[in-house]
């Protein structure tokens, strides 16, 4: 059987079409999605080395925070605890002008080995005494926190403002020993044994 010019045309056209139709399906969608593929998981394993790198900072971080405040004063007992804030309270109101109206230690149970004192604080004094006095405690190296702030005015230049504010304070408790670096977490979401 002899084929026409005309019919060879059309076979090698149709060999050729069909060749690039099974090409297309199994060499180069398989490769175009294989790439993408890559191209995905190179992303999200990217991100996830940045988020991995960003808790080993925030780890470090917070190690820090940590033996700053067991070396600026985590006690071992409530009452050294509450001699410590209340001492450092005065201080920082004679520091800066505040004049404190009153200063009431509350006794949270803890759980574990790490237990609160609130401390539920009143007082007068400037706007810029008071700002002072707001920033020695939040930025004490003592285990402090401010958990409620309220501010207000008695007269309107700003000269003669009233504070009430509730300070958190933690402390260290064990039945036989002191806090060491030994036996306090080396970080602050690791559990002590």
């Amino acid at each position: 059987m002899v084929l026409s010019k005309r019919e060879r045309v059309i076979v090698f056209v149709t060999i050729a079409v069909l060749a690039t139709l099974v090409i297309d399906r199994y060499a180069v969608n398989p490769f175009l999605d294989a790439r993408s593929q890559v191209h995905w998981d190179y992303q999200r394993l990217v991100g996830e080395m940045a988020q991995t790198g960003s808790l080993f900072d925030r780890r470090k971080l917070m190690q820090r925070k940590w033996q700053d405040m067991v070396d600026g004063g985590l006690q071992n007992d409530a009452s050294k605890t509450e001699s410590k804030v209340l001492h450092a309270l005065r201080d920082w109101s004679e520091k800066h002008g505040v004049t404190l109206a009153s200063v009431k230690p509350d006794h949270i149970d803890g759980e574990g080995k790490l237990h609160e004192i609130t401390f539920l604080v009143t007082g007068t004094g400037s706007m810029s005494a008071l700002g002072e006095f707001l920033w020695q405690v939040e930025a004490t190296s003592m285990p402090l926190r401010i958990k409620e702030l309220q501010i207000g005015s008695r007269r309107e230049d700003g000269n003669d403002m009233s504070v009430q504010l509730r300070i958190s304070a933690i402390y260290f408790t064990t039945q036989t020993d002191t806090p060491t670096n030994e036996n306090l977490p080396s970080s602050p979401g690791e559990k002590v044994q």
